[in-house]
Parts: C-alpha cells; sequence; structure tokens
C-alpha cells in the first residue's frame, strides 16, 4: 500500500500580527538578520540610519515599520538592539514552542521526524500519523505512528494547555478579558510583562522606571490556568492528597511567592454562602465535567480537593525583589552591631518571569496526580486508562 505523499507539518496554533501591515510584516526578516548581526558583535544601540543601512531600507520606512510595533527609539540614542530583537522575534512567532503533526512517515516523514534542527527553532514534533497499517505502531525517533484517522484527536489533545498571566504588578491591577484567549501564553508573550491588559501594561511599565529611579522594587500577582483537566483528579479523603494542598505547596515552594489563591481565594471569605457556591445544571456532552456545567467558576475548578473538570485557575503572589539599590537596615552578624545591607545589582521585579515557573510546578502536580489516578507503566497505558475512566464518566446522569 502506498503512504500518503508529501510528508506534511501541521501546526496547532498561528501567530497574530494585529494591526501590522503586511507590507512591514515581509520586512521584518530582514531587520532581524541586521540586528542578529550587531548583537552578535556587541553593538548595544543602532540609529535608524545605521539599521535601514543594514537591512537595505530607507530610514524613513524603517522608522514607520518599527512603530508598529510600539519601538519608537530614544532621541539621540537610537534603538535598544536587543529589545528590538525580542520585539520582532515576538511578532515573527519565534519567541515560542510549535507543536506540529508530522502526516506521512514515508522516506521525507522519517527525515523529518529525525531532524534535530527543528528543536533549535521552536518546533517540537509533537505525534506522527499515517494512513498504511504496515507503519502504524512503528515508533519513529521515540513516536509511534498512529492511524490517520487519529489526526484530530491527536491535535484536539495537544491544545490542552497551561497558561499564565499577569494579573497586578506594584499596585497596578491588570483586567482580565472573559472570555480568555484560545492560547493564554501567545495572548501573553505578546506582551513584555506578559498581562493581557495593554492599558495596565502602560501604567506599569510607568510605575516599574519611576521605582526603579528610586532604587526600588514591586512584587505582584500572576494567574495560573489549566484547561481540559478532567473531573476527579485529587482526593477528599486525606489531607495530604487533597490537590489544592499540593498544589498549594509546590507554588508557595517558589521563592519570594508569599501567597496562594483558588479561583476567588480570600474573597470567598467576604461574601456569603449564596455568592460564592457554583450552581450545577445538567449539560449532556461535557465528559470532562461529568455531563454537568457549573455557571460560574469561583470555585476555580477545584472543590473537596479534587478537580470539577471547570478550568483550574490559581493565583500566585510573590512579594519584592528583596536586593535593593537603596541598602535597607540590618545587622553585620560578625559584630553584632547596626549596618547597612550591600547594594547588588537589582532587577525591578521577578514577577512575569515567576508566571512561568508557576505553570511548571502547576504540571509537576497535575502529571503526579494523574499518575496515581489512571497508574501505567508506560504513556500507553496510563492513556488506555484515561480513556477507559473518561468512558465511564461519559455514562453518568445521562437521560
Amino acid at each position: 500500500m502506498t503512504r500518503p505523499r508529501p510528508a506534511r507539518l501541521v501546526n496547532r496554533d498561528r501567530a497574530g500580527r494585529d494591526g501590522i501591515p503586511d507590507a512591514t510584516v515581509s520586512r521584518l526578516p530582514l531587520y532581524l538578520q541586521a540586528l542578529t548581526g550587531l548583537a552578535e558583535h556587541g553593538v548595544a544601540t543602532v540609529s535608524s540610519e545605521e539599521l535601514a543601512t543594514a537591512a537595505g531600507v530607507g530610514s524613513a520606512k524603517l522608522r514607520k515599520d518599527l512603530s508598529h510595533l510600539g519601538s519608537y527609539g530614544t532621541r539621540g540614542v537610537g534603538y535598544d538592539v536587543q529589545y528590538l530583537v525580542y520585539q520582532i522575534s515576538r511578532e515573527l512567532g519565534l519567541t515560542q514552542d510549535w507543536r506540529v503533526v508530522i502526516v506521512g512517515i514515508g522516506n521525507l516523514g522519517h527525515a523529518l521526524a529525525n531532524y534535530g534542527g527543528f528543536t533549535s527553532r521552536g518546533f517540537i514534533v509533537a505525534a506522527l500519523v499515517d494512513a498504511d497499517p504496515n507503519v502504524i505502531g512503528e515508533t519513529v525517533a521515540g513516536l509511534p505512528v498512529l492511524p490517520l484517522g487519529e489526526l484530530d484527536r491527536v491535535v484536539s489533545e495537544l491544545d490542552v494547555q497551561i497558561g499564565s498571566h499577569l494579573v497586578h504588578l506594584g499596585g497596578i491591577d491588570a483586567s482580565v478579558p472573559d472570555p480568555l484567549p484560545d492560547d493564554i501564553n501567545a495572548a501573553a508573550d505578546a506582551s513584555p510583562l506578559r498581562t493581557l491588559d495593554r492599558a495596565a501594561e502602560a501604567a506599569m511599565i510607568t510605575r516599574i522606571d519611576a521605582i526603579k529611579r528610586e532604587g526600588n522594587t514591586l512584587g505582584g500577582i500572576c494567574e495560573v490556568v489549566c484547561r481540559g483537566l478532567p473531573v476527579g483528579l485529587g482526593s477528599h479523603v486525606s489531607w495530604d492528597r487533597k490537590l489544592d494542598g499540593r498544589l498549594a505547596a509546590a507554588l508557595m515552594s517558589i521563592p519570594a511567592v508569599k501567597g496562594v489563591e483558588v479561583g476567588i481565594g480570600f474573597e470567598a471569605a467576604r461574601r456569603t454562602g449564596a455568592d460564592v457556591h457554583d450552581e450545577m445544571e445538567p449539560a449532556p456532552g461535557r465528559t470532562l465535567a461529568g455531563n454537568v456545567r457549573r455557571r460560574t467558576n469561583r470555585a476555580g475548578g477545584l472543590e473537596g480537593g479534587m478537580t470539577t473538570g471547570e478550568p483550574l485557575v490559581l493565583r500566585v503572589a510573590m512579594k519584592p525583589i528583596s536586593t535593593l539599590m537603596r541598602p535597607l537596615a540590618t545587622v553585620d552578624v560578625a559584630t553584632g552591631e547596626s549596618a547597612s545591607a550591600t547594594a547588588e545589582r537589582s532587577d525591578v521585579t521577578a514577577v512575569p518571569a515567576m508566571g512561568v515557573i508557576a505553570e511548571a510546578m502547576t504540571a509537576f502536580v497535575l502529571a503526579q496526580a494523574a499518575l496515581e489516578k489512571f497508574g501505567g507503566d508506560s504513556l500507553a497505558e496510563t492513556r488506555r486508562n484515561y480513556d477507559s475512566y473518561l468512558s465511564h464518566v461519559a455514562e453518568r446522569l445521562r437521560r
């Protein structure tokens, strides 16, 4: 039997370039190539005329193109090379990994699956599919070849994600869009602070600049969201198996984190029961949630130490960095006398980066809970157990 030809890479996402003209997008690789060369030679700033010459375009056109990215340079100084590399890379989708499925595992498909250069370019081969029964089940580059008919299922499974975004920094709240973007991380990565509120972002940047001049630091809050979890992970039986407790412990282990909320968190203590608890209604076909729907998600996807099938929503609070450029009073342990802390190099805030760490810690705990729930000595066995569980859940409350 012949195999599908040619092999294709199926991308699960598309980068957004809202508001940027196609002509500008087509010139961004030229600017990026020129900037990368400058960065490799240690150049920190570049004027629009110098960059335009290196890219082979007019300086006026270059300035207009870069204005679409929100980058206007500094009069008398020029553009920050490293930051401009980041801005352009972000718009071209080069700052995130892209998970792909290879369709057709013939000679070309084998070559693509085994090509190590994809990873360095941000492409992660997540699955292989083919229509040839003689190929299905083979292992290529560490991945099993799946039937072509499972392509839609494979792609939909890959869309289950954990994402994070900044919701507060230094006294400034960011509004949270409802609904959240399908790909939270892609939307958050479009912001240098990983926030989904552009107006708040501008105010936060102004606040950061002011605090930096004072030699001070800022804390903030990130929200972690996981969609696609099935009902029933965790336990209501033992204190040490309750998923909310395990998640809180993992997130509190991150340096400088001082608080964790699940759902509306501390706000629940200020409301009446009718304004806290989530009402439910029948929802046939919502297998992950046990064929019910919660009209709200104030519980944040966890009730009684177990997942409900609704999105898991966690908020993680980080204190300001303790190393200030304006030293605080302390005690010299050698002499016992009063002293001033040492002034060291210090960032103003690390909250946006903490959100990414919080995603990873959340993923560790959820993976452990899934293995405890579904067991198995291999991923394939765990998957079978999971599918069997969902089949059982699908029968609940059927009418």
